[in-house]
């Protein structure tokens, strides 16, 4: 690990006890558990989105190829191909026995536990996450942003679980890279070899289908409000703290307009006062934009550029440019720092 660890408030006079972290992480857990299966039940979406990676450890189970049996026949969640790397398909294989409403709410409430206890390590400062519109949405689409959420706090080694969504993945290592966490999805990768030795292929054939228009990167822009987009690269000001290279990493990789692929931003609160504004500003924008169901793809990704990625580089930007970084980076930033006094001598 690299610097300071993402979720450390440092507000906490005396981090709470294992007991009672424990505990409200259970209480989270069994809640989100509870109303996630209602929900899945009541609306008749099947696991929502963790569908893909339960219906691929089903498959694999049954010694069949994801990416072939997986295929577009109706309407969601059965309206897309498996783009999970396969070990997407290992880490749901515990999840694979259980009904797929059961095995959505079992994975979105573990999850919600993981992420609670390790926000907790060192205060209750962070729990206003649980209220903010980016993990509302990700409990409501069963989602694993907040799983590698909890994997970007807890452990170097934990990293390694950015395998199975590489464009939050790549995020994840920049802001925290660790040689453990890479043997982890180094392993993950051997093991997902060994299973099924082609699958490379076809998930690579099955991503040059192309993903839809709206997997976009902030800082690309676009039309009106979405032009300040790149505006996000400030926080290349602060590229010493591990939030700063969390925000550019995420702002430069496709994402979907819909919240939750961009929960990691709301790890770069410390107080409980930045936590709980973050948390309302997209709570409010995600409740406002549930109401219009008639939305443009573009109108989410501004109300979430300004709701979302706003705050968080304002947060980013009051701090100093403070953090060890790998002696490795250090070298190739002195590199081009010099390459730049060389180039900018030899111009004047």
């Amino acid at each position: 690990m690299t610097g300071p660890p993402i979720a450390r408030s440092g507000a906490s006079a005396a981090p709470p006890g294992r007991a009672a972290r424990l505990l409200v992480a259970v209480a989270a857990a069994l809640a989100v558990a509870l109303w996630s299966h209602h929900d899945l039940t009541v609306s008749q979406a099947v696991a929502e989105d963790f569908t893909w990676p339960w219906r691929a450890a089903r498959a694999l189970l049954a010694g069949l190829d994801p990416y072939v049996e997986i295929r577009p026949v109706g309407a969601f969640p059965y309206d897309a191909y498996f783009k999970y790397p396969l070990p997407a398909a290992l880490v749901a294989m515990p999840f694979a026995w259980l009904p797929a409403e059961a095995a959505g709410a079992l994975f979105i409430g573990l999850s919600t536990g993981l992420l609670v206890w390790a926000l907790t390590r060192d205060g209750w400062e962070r729990l206003p996450i649980l209220l903010s519109g980016c993990f509302m949405s990700a409990v409501k689409s069963a989602q694993w942003t907040p799983l590698l959420a909890a994997a970007l706090v807890l452990s170097p080694w934990t990293l390694g679980l950015g395998v199975v969504k590489p464009n939050l993945g790549v995020p994840m290592f920049v802001a925290r890279f660790s040689w453990r966490g890479l043997a982890l999805a180094f392993a993950l990768l051997v093991l997902s070899l060994v299973v099924q030795p082609g699958w490379p292929v076809e998930w690579l054939r099955v991503l040059r289908g192309g993903l839809e228009a709206h997997y976009r990167a902030p800082v690309a822009g676009g039309s009106g409000l979405l032009a300040a987009g790149p505006l996000l690269l400030l926080a290349l000001l602060r590229w010493r703290r591990p939030e700063a290279r969390l925000l550019v990493a995420l702002a430069c990789v496709p994402q979907v307009p819909t919240f939750y692929d961009q929960l990691f931003l709301l790890l770069v609160p410390r107080t409980f006062r930045e936590s709980a504004i973050a948390a309302l500003l997209s709570a409010a924008a995600y409740a406002y934009l549930f109401s219009q169901p008639s939305l443009t793809h573009d109108r989410v990704a501004t109300w979430i550029l300004f709701t979302v990625y706003a705050p968080a580089l304002f947060i980013v930007l009051s701090r100093p440019n403070e953090g060890s970084v790998p002696l490795w980076v250090e070298r190739a930033v002195a590199r081009v720092r010099a390459a730049s006094w060389r180039r900018s001598s030899v111009d004047a």
